[in-house]
This record gives structure tokens, sequence and C-alpha cells, in this order.
């Protein structure tokens, strides 16, 4: 199975948890995200941890800060105490090690599956956005050809900005109605070698959208999973259309949605952990 598809499978999940809520403001649809990273990374890490023995030493640790607090004018216990907090928080931290390799995947799972719902958003009608288009360096050939069609959805405002230097040809286009459209780029003058790039024109305060489409690769895979990647033979590297970015603002602050999640995850982790019996 190609990269792109097994990234598709693994992002469809939020698909349909997401898509209900696009009309929502996006504090709520991250908030619920960060609840199901909250308790999956809480099953993963009571699968694989050892509750007893963490437990046992985070016991043993409260003990010895008790020492410090009943023996504080003992010089001696006092050092002894020292010394045994600091070894049982490193034994606490060996007990860690195979939960956070575990969840770390998990994690990584969900901030790049998120990150085309929550970093740029769609097109709103009338919008105009840049698109380009950026060759190989030995295909600079193809940027004497390129040219962009436009269709029922999007219009092309202007010719193409060839830059030789940068291997690059950009495009203005406007959104004229709401849907998913596919630019066609025709890389010859006849117009039989096309790629296509997806475009989405919306109302809606988040969707899924891939700024960049590229040749492959497994960045490129994770930027974009909603496309078939460009044809190696093509000559192209990537198509780049320039949505703009997505706002999550709360009583007049900005707010990064990776902070965000990273926030919510934390404090319904924290909630939560006394429910499932866990030992953090």
């Amino acid at each position: 199975m190609p990269v792109w598809q097994l990234q598709r499978i693994l992002a469809r999940p939020f698909d349909w948890i997401l898509s209900p809520f696009g009309d929502v403001h996006p504090l709520f649809s991250l908030a619920l995200v960060s609840l199901l990273a909250s308790v999956i990374l809480l099953l993963a890490f009571r699968w694989v941890s050892d509750q007893t023995a963490l437990r046992e030493v985070k016991d043993r640790i409260h003990a010895h800060f008790l020492e410090l607090k009943l023996f504080r004018h003992d010089v001696s216990v006092i050092w002894s105490a020292e010394k045994q907090i600091l070894r049982y928080n490193l034994l606490y931290l060996t007990h860690l090690v195979t939960p956070l390799l575990v969840t770390l995947p998990v994690l990584a799972w969900f901030l790049v599956s998120l990150e085309p719902w929550f970093s740029s958003r769609p097109l709103r009608v009338g919008e105009a956005a840049i698109v380009s288009i950026f060759v190989k360096p030995e295909e600079g050939n193809l940027l004497r050809d390129i040219h962009l069609a436009g269709n029922e959805g999007l219009e092309v405002e202007t010719p193409a900005l060839r830059t030789l230097s940068e291997n690059r040809a950009d495009w203005r286009v406007r959104a004229l109605a709401p849907g998913e459209y596919q630019l066609e780029f025709l890389l010859d003058r006849e117009g039989t070698n096309r790629l296509k790039k997806l475009v989405r024109v919306s109302r809606e305060r988040i969707a899924p959208v891939a700024r960049s489409l590229s040749d492959g690769g497994w960045l490129a895979v994770f930027e974009n999973s909603q496309e078939v990647p460009l044809p190696p033979t093509s000559g192209v590297e990537r198509i780049e259309v320039d949505y703009p970015e997505a706002e999550i603002v709360v009583r007049g602050w900005a707010v990064n949605w990776v902070v965000g999640f990273l926030v919510f995850s934390l404090v319904f982790a924290f909630l939560l952990k006394r429910p499932f019996g866990l030992v953090l």
C-alpha cells in the first residue's frame, strides 16, 4: 500500500469527527479532538506502563519528603532523604521511558492529521489567492509552456508570472462559488500533459485544506493526504495554494492551534487520570 493511502486511512477518523462541526467555533472542535487524544493516550499509557511500580516509587518519594519535614533540624537525615528523593525520581523517569515511546507516535498521528484542519481555512467566495507551481531545476524549460485553466468555480485573473531563478510560475485566482474544484495545469501547448490541484471554497470555519501537493516522499505525504502525489516523471516539484491562515480567536487573543491542542490535552489528562486509575 502506498504511504499516501495509509495516511489517508489514518486521517479519515478526523474527517468523520470534525466534519459535522465545520460551522462551530474552532475552539470547540479543538477541545473535542483534544479530549479524544487524552483518552487514547491515557489508555495507551495504562496498557504499557507498570502502574504498580510507579505507585510504589511515587509513595517512596512522598515518604522521603515527609521525612524532610519531620526531621528538618537533623542534617544527616535531610542529606540522606534528599539523596533518596533524587534516586527515586530517576527511577520514576526510567519507568516512564516505555510509555512515552508508545504514546509519542499517537500524539504525532493527531498533530499530523489535524494540521490540514486548523492551520489553514478554505477560500471564501470572492476571495483571491496565489497559486504557484515549482518545476524541478533540470526541467526549467517547462516554465515556458505551463498555463493554468480556470473553471466554473475559480477564475484565473492574471497571466503567469514566471520567475526563472526560482523555477516557479504564479497566478492569482479568485473564488466564484462554494465547492471543491480541480485547478488544471497544462504542461505543454497541446494540453495533453496535465496536472491537477484540489482547491476548496467554503464558508466553514474549519475544513481540511492542503496547501501543497508534491511528487511524494514521507514529509509530502504528511502534508497532503487528500490527493494523489504528483507523478515523479512530470517534472514538477510541487504545487502550492496560498490559503488564508486559520484563526482561533478567544476574547481578542489569537490562539495557535498546536498550543491549544497540547494545553487542552494536558488539562483533560489531568482531570481523567484519577477516573482511569492512573499514576502519572
